[in-house]
């Protein structure tokens, strides 16, 4: 059996485990699911209930191997910007501030003001380890190290606390230049960071203890991943420089590939070796618009009826509520919902508004990064549509690759084998991803774009 490489996506509503070989066959899967607390602004888990559920599915996951002799490494990836604070033993100290809680708001607030995090938000773990000081002195005063998800489960894993990878350290502050804590970071804050290491890196070996709760087998090493953004970046098959991994869920989501930091006021950029960087965007266009327009409508039906007015349609700025981050920021934008179209040719037109709208932002992220017309390896709920794909294709004019398992569990086995197997995490990405479809853009259909620009002339600015 080739080797195999296990990786442990740790989300907000279940653990997901992905096991794989090096050509990235999949070899066994399991998930299992946690539970939230939430009230009002609090977002909050137990960190125990994921190690359990991480326990569970880890059984069901590996009771499907004929052979755990064939397993080489694990690895975990975790939400971006929730904080764990743990005491010297990895006791978790209090429950996790999920990254969605929004308790810290006017610490990032003050936070901007000494530091050079344009984008820093209440969705950080830093401004959140500074409520709990702020708010919470007692349990401060228990902490040792402050943590992302993915470093708490990556530490019960191996015995292992306090280190940390400079993709999920991005949202506790670390420069990622220097890859080390910056000095506005308050000095009390600042002793309870992790050591940084770079993803891939192996941090320790499966224990004793470990091996009987999971059934992994003891000595296995344990490899530094990622956020849950970046390893489902991976996962989709990006790894050639100017290429863009695109998430079309409810909202439009990009990341690229790049040799170099990009500098521009709505980009940020995750890190990773080899001197790689992973700029990325956020739009608040995507498909939610579909179930808000047309709510208990038959979509599939909807989506072949809208493919045959193609070329010939109206494009809307599908834009719902107020706001916009991308490719213009704008807090205050609203668009108007058009009037006067017929069920197909509104969802018609949603779809190449949509179309138009990425490929703005394309524009402007390969201006950011001095690219042009990479491939776009295209995952979430909007690329399962072939009318959307290929519209996206033509009005982008781009390659468009469908990812057979982008899924952020196989992005952490693709870190696994990168740390352990191959020479790199660029080789672990080509060799171990898969495309299910490419689809190629019809030359002459972006002037679909064209007429979208005369009527959001905005977009330019």
């Amino acid at each position: 059996m080739n080797p195999l490489f296990a990786g442990v996506d740790v989300g907000t509503s279940g653990i997901r485990i992905i096991i794989a070989d090096d050509s990235g066959v999949v070899h066994a899967r399991a998930s299992a699911p946690l539970r939230a607390s939430a009230s009002g602004s609090r977002h909050e888990q137990e960190p125990e209930h994921w190690w359990e559920s991480a326990g569970a599915a880890l059984q069901a996951a590996l009771s499907q191997l004929s052979d755990l002799c064939a397993l080489r490494a694990i690895a975990v990836d975790g939400t971006s910007g929730t904080l764990v604070c743990a005491d010297e033993s990895g006791h978790p100290v209090g429950p996790a501030i999920m990254y969605n809680d929004a308790r810290a708001r006017q610490e990032a607030r003050r936070m901007r003001h000494v530091s050079s995090w344009a984008n820093l938000s209440g969705s950080w773990s830093l401004p959140k380890a500074a409520w709990i000081k702020r708010r919470e002195p007692q349990r401060f005063a228990r902490i040792r190290y402050c943590l992302s998800q993915a470093d708490w489960v990556a530490g019960r894993l191996c015995g292992t606390f306090g280190i940390t990878d400079y993709s999920n350290g991005l949202k506790m502050g670390l420069d990622l230049t220097t890859e080390s804590w910056p000095h506005w970071i308050d000095s009390d804050i600042r002793c309870l960071l992790p050591d940084v290491v770079a993803p891939g890196t192996q941090i320790g070996t499966i224990t004793q203890q470990t091996g009987t709760f999971t059934g992994l087998p003891k000595g296995l090493p344990v490899v530094t991943a990622a956020t849950d953004g970046v390893a489902a970046g991976l996962a989709s098959g990006l790894h050639r420089g100017g290429d863009y991994s695109t998430s079309l869920g409810s909202t439009l989501t990009f990341k690229a590939l790049a040799a170099a930091p990009v500098s521009h006021p709505m980009v940020y950029a995750h890190k990773l070796p080899g001197g790689l960087w992973l700029p990325g965007a956020a739009s608040n266009v995507g498909a939610a618009w579909i179930p808000a327009w047309f709510a208990n409508r038959d979509v599939q039906e909807l989506d072949r009826r809208a493919g045959r007015v193609f070329p010939h349609a109206r494009a809307v700025y599908p834009l719902l509520g107020r706001g916009e981050r991308f490719p213009v920021a704008d807090d205050h934008l609203t668009v108007p919902r058009p009037e006067g179209l017929g069920e197909a040719d509104l969802f018609a037109a949603g779809l190449l508004g949509t179309a138009c709208v990425e490929r703005r932002c394309y524009e402007v992220l390969d201006d950011a990064m001095s690219t042009a017309g990479g491939s776009v390896f295209s995952t979430g709920g909007g690329s399962q549509s072939d009318i959307w794909m290929q519209l996206r294709a033509d009005v982008c004019q781009r390659t468009f690759h469908l990812p057979a398992c982008p899924e952020a569990a196989m992005g952490a086995a693709i870190l696994a084998a990168a740390g352990t197997h191959f020479d790199s995490v660029r080789t672990a990405a080509r060799q171990m991803t898969r495309i299910r479809r490419t689809y190629y853009p019809a030359a002459g259909l972006g002037h679909a774009y064209d007429r979208f620009l005369s009527d959001y002339p905005w977009l330019r600015d």
